[in-house]
């Protein structure tokens, strides 16, 4: 009987280490040969059999066919490598003999090549790999966007890719696997991208489209005549020569040129946050100002700081504009126009009862919504808070006819927040209705938590690091009456954050407090549906003996596509990795990353389908992104950047320090892009015959001939008679788009297609059936031309029967630039 172990009581880590080794048995070979002065020795493999608790091993003895055979003792049940259970059930402590037969069989390994990354649309490509042993590998794909077919690999969409290598084993060999991933890029093209500004700093804060089809750009600037800047600033410089901050704005056309700029200014920092367009064609320009009475500002200061909204029209001449607050810090965030043809002023105040404020302050901060009437004069005001600091960042309408209000909150229980607290910040969301009366109200967040500085030398309360911060800053409205809450959080797995962040690292290190875009769709009762988190991976550089870290993706707009999409866009430094599939833009000397644009797309439930970054070669921050009616994304921020990487224009700036300008980029990306080689089939049960074919002018084909299919396959309208028209809509792959058939009760015969120059086509062949279905005059003779004209998605306009007593064969047709059609073909 053994002595019992001392330490069965609850182990340490490393002492748990010694008795896991203790229990196991292990065998290791080594190839040794000899030489008169050398001796070398490399292991070829090493095995570990045991069970659950002590194999002791005493003896090992190679077997005639090569193996080997391992004796010893064992008191574990059946578990790990042990298929019998112990013989001896009368004493705590027994040991059994073990007796272990291992077969012969060589390790293999294999070479897999790297696999660089692709772009959508690329060909078909081989998989190259070689195993050791020379036995033949098969290849599978493990997740990702594509399809595998004995070596050929062929890209089906983008994203991460994660290809296996495997090669069976044999007599003897192991079976052995590998891995290769790549990303698959979505194609994108810059269309254009346009820099504006002065010769100090200017930050773009928000953009509009405009009833021409151009953008409204607008933000701060701090400088006066200069660049693009028309207009002198309207404060006075300090000692230095730098200038307090201004709103301007500036039109440009649809291809982003410059029509005119204005600035609006009192005589201190002016700052403009939000943009919206107004009924009769002008604007509102709103955002906060600590100026007095002076310049473009018709009224004084009534606190720290007031919501000051200016109203112009089409071609930015000042109209009126109004001031709103209290006796201290009031800041607007957003403008939301309503359905009586006034507005919504959002944002956050200090101030308590006071001016324009017709209540308490709650706490801290507060969040206060002001309704306005479309001539500026005010209807009513609203506050809304809890017991610290909660920020107004969006609004948008429900269904029910209310607002949504969208910010973060640092409160617990307390005034109008019924939810506690989730970490230090988290989002929170309040529905109003139609007169300011809260509805409901809903806390999302993930855990909190703080860490030691190993590498701070300051008192201890100062090496203190904190993380569990989430701030909203986008709101969406769905299809389905219910919403997208967007924006950044570095808090940890827990309560409403089912992950953690993307960028998150080991427990203690620096990783851990880097933000990701983390986005929640919720009900309409303020219900949680899903939650999703986006970014990079963090990365860090030492300078000067200090590490300098990097890894935060810090979301500002979403954007709702026309085919039920979002595009989430906002500013990133962190690397290549996880949901980030290109590195930052940089110079070739900087061993670092600074900021660039980063957009991501996803579908309605949140899953990511491509993501892409923009930027220069120095600091690019998004503030705004819009989707064209081109169906291009423009993005919109500020730019430290000069000429390099997307950025073709340099700097307006000359001040060599704090370079800031507008940066507008416009981005085509092909989600669907031209594949390099594909065929496809159409067809339904029957006999399809086909006849004629042409490239569209939106880049894909119409193929046309005539069938005798019913409903199925590809074909979902049913016969008209023997033999119909059938004309099938692809696009470039050869998608199918839509089909239509046209017939009547005999055969029908498709023999041309053309596109005509309303954009619609016209179908042309023969037929030998009266007037009924889709022919609308009598035969002429045994056979007729048939031309059928249809648009551009293939609804029938109009059809025309020519003939003769014979028989008649439409062979050819074109358009003449008159819009009159010439048609050839055979008569009897």
């Amino acid at each position: 009987m053994k002595t019992p172990l001392p330490y069965l009581k609850k182990a340490s880590g490393n002492q748990l280490l010694r008795s896991c080794w203790f229990h196991l048995s292990a065998i290791l070979f080594l190839h040794l040969s000899f030489t008169t002065l050398t001796i070398a020795q490399y292991k070829a493999w090493d095995k570990t059999y045991g069970g659950d608790s002590d194999d002791n091993l005493k003896v090992v003895q190679q077997t005639r066919d090569g193996g080997y055979i391992l004796g010893g003792t064992s008191d574990s049940e059946i578990s790990g490598y042990k298929t019998g259970a112990t013989l001896d059930y009368g004493n705590f402590y027994r040991d059994d003999y073990w007796v272990v037969k291992l077969d012969e069989k060589k390790s293999q390994t294999i070479t897999f090549n790297s696999i660089p990354d692709k772009t959508l649309g690329d060909a078909p490509f081989a998989l190259i790999a070689k195993a050791t042993s020379g036995l033949p590998i098969t290849f599978k794909v493990i997740s990702g966007p594509a399809t595998v077919k004995d070596k050929i690999i062929t890209l089906t969409g983008a994203g991460t890719v994660i290809i296996q290598a495997s090669v069976a084993g044999n007599a003897s060999y192991l079976s052995a696997n590998t891995t290769q991933n790549f990303e698959v890029i979505v194609p994108s093209t810059v269309v254009w991208d346009k820099t504006f500004g002065g010769h100090h700093p200017d930050q773009l804060t928000a953009m509009i489209t405009t009833p021409d089809g151009g953008y409204l750009l607008g933000g701060s600037s701090r400088s006066s005549i200069s660049g693009d800047k028309t207009e002198s600033n309207r404060g006075t410089p300090n000692e230095f020569g730098d200038f307090s901050l201004d709103y301007w704005v500036v039109k440009t056309d649809k291809a982003g040129k410059k029509l005119w700029d204005k600035s609006f200014g009192g005589n201190h920092d002016d700052q403009l946050t939000t943009l919206i367009a107004t009924s009769d064609g002008g604007y509102l320009l709103g955002g906060h100002s600590d100026s007095d009475k002076s310049g473009d500002k018709d009224a004084v200061l009534k606190g720290a700081t007031d919501y000051w909204v200016i109203k112009i029209d089409g071609n930015g001449n000042k109209l009126w504009d109004k001031v709103y607050g209290g006796s201290d810090a009031d800041n607007l965030t957003t403008i939301f126009s309503t359905e009586d043809g006034g507005y919504l002023l959002g944002g956050t105040s200090v101030s308590g009862k006071s001016g324009d404020k017709s209540q308490e302050s709650k706490g801290d901060m507060d969040y206060w919504v002001l309704k306005i009437d479309a001539a500026g004069g005010k209807v009513w005001d609203k506050t809304y808070g809890g017991n610290k600091a909660d920020n107004l960042a969006a609004i948008v309408n429900t269904t029910g006819g209310g607002y949504l209000l969208g910010g973060s909150s640092a409160s617990g229980i307390s005034g109008d927040k019924s939810q506690a607290a989730r970490a230090f910040v988290d989002y929170w969301v309040i529905e109003i209705d139609v007169n300011g009366s809260k509805v409901w109200d809903k806390t999302f967040g993930g855990t909190k938590d703080f860490y030691f500085d190993d590498f701070c030398f300051d008192e201890e309360e100062e090496c203190i690091e904190y993380y569990g911060a989430s701030e909203l800053s986008a709101l969406v409205a769905t299809p389905d009456g219910s919403f997208l809450l967007g924006g950044s959080s570095n808090a940890g797995k827990g309560a409403e954050k089912s992950e953690w962040s993307v960028s998150y690292g080991v427990p203690g290190e620096k990783a851990t407090f880097f933000s990701d875009y983390w986005v929640v769709k919720i009900d309409n009762k303020g219900n949680k549906v899903w939650d999703n988190t986006y970014g990079g991976i963090y990365t860090y550089y030492s300078e000067d003996a200090e590490d300098n870290y990097f890894g935060s993706s810090r979301l500002t707009s979403i954007v709702a596509t026309s085919n039920g999409n979002y595009l989430l866009a906002g500013t990133s430094d962190s690397d290549k990795g996880e949901d980030k599939s290109e590195n930052n833009l940089q110079n070739e000397a900087d061993s670092y990353y600074l900021d660039d644009y980063w957009v991501v797309q996803i579908d309605g439930n949140g899953n990511k389908q491509w993501d892409k970054t923009i930027g220069g070669f120095e600091g690019d921050y998004l503030s705004i992104a819009l989707y064209n009616t081109e169906g291009n994304y423009v993005l919109a921020g500020t730019s430290d950047s000069g000429i390099g990487g997307n950025k073709s224009e340099l700097s307006r700036n000359n001040s060599y320090s704090n370079i800031q300008d507008y940066w507008v980029v416009n981005v085509k990306v092909d989600e669907d892009p031209v594949a390099s080689n594909w065929d496809m089939r159409y067809g339904g049960i029957g006999n399809d015959n086909f006849t004629s074919v042409i490239k569209t002018t939106d880049g894909g084909y119409l193929s046309g001939g005539y069938t005798n299919s019913g409903v199925s396959g590809d074909k979902s309208q049913g016969n008209q008679g023997k033999n119909d028209y059938w004309i099938v809509k692809s696009n470039k792959n050869g998608k199918k788009v839509w089909e239509k058939r046209f017939g009547s009760t005999q055969d029908d015969y498709l023999n041309r297609v053309i596109q005509t120059q309303d954009g619609g086509y016209l179908l042309a062949g023969s037929s030998l059936s009266g007037k009924s279905g889709d022919k609308s005059e009598a035969s002429r003779g045994d056979r007729d031309y048939w031309l059928v004209k249809v648009d551009a998605t293939g609804n029938k306009q109009w059809d025309k029967t020519l003939g003769g007593s014979g028989q008649d064969e439409l062979e050819k047709v074109i358009q003449l630039a008159s819009g009159e059609y010439v048609l050839g073909g055979t008569t009897t």
